[in-house]
Parts: C-alpha cells; sequence; structure tokens
C-alpha cells in the first residue's frame, strides 16, 4: 500500500453513500486548510483468505481501482487545487485506516458502509476507528453541510484531561471555518461530586454552577487568547450530556467530543458520550483522542 503524504486528509471510499458524503467533508477540510487529499479504498476479505494468502482477484481489483479513479476525478473537478492521491487494500479496512492515522492529519468516515450491517447507526469499521486512531477521526452522517442559520462548532468540555485536545482542535476548525465555537457542559447524574443535587438547596445549587462555570472557563481561556478570532458562547446546563450535545450539534458544521471523559471505566478507549454522539449526531463529529495517551 502507498504512503499518502504526512498531513493528509485522509478519506476511507466504498461507493456507498456515506462514504461519499466523508469525501465531500474531506475536500472542503483539504481545500480550506490548504492540505493534500489521500482516498483508500480498502476491501475486507474473511480471515481465512487472509491467513491462506490466495491471490487477490483481478475483478476485486479492476472495481476497486475503478471507483477510486471515478472519486478522484470528481476531487478534481471539485478542487482542482488539491494535490490528491489515492489506494486501494485487501485487508481488514479498520487496520488499515488506523495504520495510515499515524501520519495523517484526519481520518474521514462515512457513518456506515457496505457491510452487513448497514442499518446499524454506527458501522463497525467507523467505531474501531475513532476507538484507535492516532489523529482526529471525524465520522460523516446525513448532510456534511450545516442546517441554515449561523452554523458554529460545538464541542464537550467535561473538564476531563482528554478536554483540552478536544477544545484545541474545536478552535482550530472554528477559526479555519471562520465561524463560532460553542462549548456544552452538562450533567445530568443524581450525584454530582457526592452530592444529592436533587437534595440541594437554592444555594447550594448557584455554587455548583459557578464551580462548573469556572470550570468551562478555565478550559477556555488560554484557546480565547490564541484565537481572537473565534467568538465563543458558553452553554451550561442540567441535562443529560449526549441530548445536550445533540440538540446543539442539530445546526453546528462540526461536532468535537474527546474519546474519553470523567466516567468511570476511564480504561475504555471510546467513552459512552461519544460512542452515543457517534451513533445519533446529524452533523459530522470529530473524536480526538488525547495525545498522551495516543498507542
Amino acid at each position: 500500500m502507498n504512503t499518502p503524504s504526512r498531513r493528509s486528509v485522509v478519506v476511507a471510499i466504498d461507493g456507498s453513500q456515506a462514504s461519499d458524503l466523508a469525501l465531500d467533508w474531506a475536500v472542503d477540510e483539504a481545500r480550506r486548510r490548504n492540505l493534500p487529499l489521500h482516498l483508500v479504498h480498502a476491501r475486507g476479505v474473511d480471515d481465512w483468505w487472509l491467513m491462506a494468502r490466495a491471490p487477490v482477484p483481478r475483478e476485486l481489483i479492476d472495481i476497486q481501482d475503478q471507483l477510486l479513479e471515478e472519486r478522484v476525478d470528481r476531487v478534481r473537478r471539485q478542487a482542482p487545487g488539491v494535490v490528491v492521491s489515492s489506494d486501494s487494500a485487501v485487508g481488514h479496512a479498520a487496520k488499515t485506516l488506523i495504520d495510515l492515522s499515524h501520519d495523517a492529519e484526519v481520518v474521514a468516515m462515512g457513518a456506515r458502509g457496505r457491510g452487513p450491517a448497514k442499518q446499524a447507526l454506527l458501522g463497525s469499521v467507523s467505531a474501531q476507528v475513532s476507538a484507535h486512531a492516532q489523529c482526529p477521526v471525524v465520522v460523516v452522517r446525513g448532510n456534511p453541510v450545516a442546517a441554515p442559520g449561523q452554523p458554529r462548532v460545538v464541542v464537550g468540555v467535561d473538564g476531563s484531561a482528554n478536554c483540552q485536545d478536544a477544545v484545541g482542535y474545536a478552535f482550530e476548525q472554528a477559526s479555519s471555518r471562520s465561524v463560532g465555537l460553542t462549548a456544552v457542559h452538562a450533567w445530568a447524574e443524581e450525584l454530582v461530586d457526592g452530592l444529592a443535587t436533587l437534595a440541594l438547596s437554592k444555594e447550594q445549587h448557584e455554587a455548583m454552577v459557578q464551580e462548573r462555570q469556572a470550570m468551562v472557563s478555565e478550559a477556555l481561556a488560554g484557546w480565547c487568547s490564541k484565537y481572537p478570532d473565534v467568538d465563543v458562547r458558553e452553554h451550561i446546563l442540567r441535562a443529560h450530556p449526549v441530548e445536550a450535545l445533540l440538540d446543539e450539534g442539530r445546526q453546528a458544521d462540526l461536532l468535537v467530543v474527546g474519546s474519553r471523559g470523567l466516567g468511570g471505566f476511564t480504561s475504555l478507549l471510546l467513552g459512552s458520550v461519544s460512542r452515543a454522539v457517534l451513533a445519533r449526531a446529524a452533523c459530522p463529529v470529530a473524536v480526538i483522542r488525547p495525545a498522551h495517551h495516543q498507542e
């Protein structure tokens, strides 16, 4: 398999409508940020075939080559200034994309592909790559263009170690898109920091909200200084984090989440909020893994 240029926008191509939407997103990203674009078609085969090292049928190679050629031509028509390359591979699609992520700027892919569970809200390849990639992963579902209005980049802020990486990526995206940024912090647990929130007095509740506002402001402060062109709004509310992010994301250009949050299972590579947002968001979702945890 050919190695794309470092810092390329890598996009998974499989001929599905979802992958074509991801391609549109990737073309815009490469053009806007002046990055090379690399299209990859990874055709999965049965494990026994790989173990037997059986020759790849010529028909399969021809189908891959034709598909990539058509998509490369499409890119050149849409964005003639973008440097574009392509390659195909036979093997496990998730592993191929994870390997490419080591040198990529971002990996873009559709929420679902042509696998046997096309009706699933989140395909197995999308889920695996989001959990293990060494760079940001953007999963595109529906129309990658935001709904009418004033689109913004939305980022979830929870005070976790992963939060700063996600916030930094969100600011970078908002600045490059010339749109504002909305930072969302939500909580819905009956117990917060050992306190029964339903039993809190008005004064205690207000104090807790002020603490959370301070946490969000602190998480944003350095990035606001770095990106003074970005209009920033803070949305702090008591609601389920998933529902709050999905609601803000309805008219967003991009919804950014960390791969893990403050849940009790810190060993998980993809947290419950990230998984739920990936499965249900109407806009593209970027999953950011903490740099110091990348393998």
